[in-house]
């Protein structure tokens, strides 16, 4: 079922055994059944394979690295909640189909199903693309406005709870730019916005809470909350997580500045405004932001639903009778006069 592979991951080869040989066959919790075709892609922490189910439809299966496949007693549980996960409909997020296990030398792997988008491509894909270019060329205010509008309206949905659908709140917990994928037109211009791996935040959250060392943590960490491995534990502040961590890739879009993991909250938070205002960032977008990414989870918008209703609100224009009252447009029409 499987072959070895040296793996280059990060700075360092290492020999990954799991990869899974076309023509293997999955089993789905659903009791579809998922043929491997090839190897699509590598994520942070799983392979990516594209596959093809019993109706010959084509989807993608990701299964984990061997450092994140969760212990023996917590499969279950994570079944469960990734059977959760296949219940979010939206047109921003990529749609979990099914989910399973198989076995290998004793050890119990998971799996996730979800759909296939041909031709989309990660925000890290694009950023890197663009930044490659001469001369080098990041997003603009208005794609990440458009971005942000979208993704934000996405996680406000899955957040919500809807007792009469049977619905929970669900949290992402991993918003990073692997983890958004973009469709861009002929001309690159972005068509849409799809938010993928719910999934794969749930794995890292059991293996963290597991006390399992990854190489995934530190790939992550520019994009955590101060507060993330407490409201893992205690649970209420997930939203406000997932509000810091998308305000942290929105400022990477704009800027390519990513904090380096372990850096204190209010650095980065100080370090952020002086790179937007550096860049040219106009006041309005810097200042929603920046309360995003507050050290505070309480400073920051209380829902994303907030921070839509801020970007789509004008910027302030000044008020031209009070700056007539305290004379400042007089006396400049004075000084234009002489």
């Amino acid at each position: 079922m499987f072959h070895s592979k040296n793996i280059l991951f990060g700075n360092l080869i290492r020999k990954e055994k799991k990869m899974l040989e076309p023509g293997t066959v999955l089993k789905g919790e659903s009791g579809a059944e998922y043929t491997i075709i090839k190897l699509h892609a590598r994520g942070g922490m799983a392979h990516i394979y594209l596959a093809r189910d019993g109706r010959n439809k084509e989807v993608v299966v990701k299964v984990p690295f061997s450092e994140f496949i969760p212990p023996e007693r917590l499969i279950g549980k994570f079944l469960r909640e990734m059977a959760i996960t296949n219940s979010l409909h939206h047109s921003h997020i990529v749609r979990s189909l099914d989910q399973g296990v198989f076995q290998e030398h004793g050890v119990s792997i998971p799996f996730l199903v979800t759909e296939y988008k041909k031709g989309a491509l990660s925000i890290q894909e694009v950023l890197h693309d663009r930044l490659s270019e001469q001369p080098p060329r990041t997003f603009t205010e208005e794609e990440v406005q458009y971005i942000l509008d979208r993704v934000c309206s996405a996680l406000s949905y899955a957040h919500e709870e809807d007792p009469r659908k049977n619905k929970p709140a669900v949290y992402h917990m991993d918003i990073s730019a692997n983890n958004i994928l973009l469709t861009l037109d002929p001309g690159g211009q972005i068509q849409d916005v799809l938010l993928i791996d719910f999934g794969l935040g749930k794995i890292a959250e059991h293996t963290r809470m597991s006390g399992q060392r990854t190489s995934y943590a530190s790939a992550t960490l520019p994009y955590q909350a101060p507060e993330y491995t407490t409201a893992l534990k205690r649970r209420g502040k997930e939203h406000l997580c997932d509000q810091y961590s998308l305000g942290i890739l929105a400022i990477q879009m704009l800027t390519s500045y990513l904090p380096e993991g372990g850096m204190d909250a209010q650095r980065k938070v100080k370090k952020a405004s002086q790179v937007l205002k550096e860049q040219g960032i106009s006041p309005h977008l810097r200042k929603i932001l920046l309360k995003m990414i507050a050290k505070e989870p309480h400073h920051r918008y209380a829902s994303l639903k907030d921070v839509q209703k801020a970007l789509r609100q004008p910027p302030a224009t000044p008020n031209w009778m009070t700056l007539l009252g305290s004379g400042v447009v007089l006396g400049s029409f004075a000084t234009a006069l002489i």
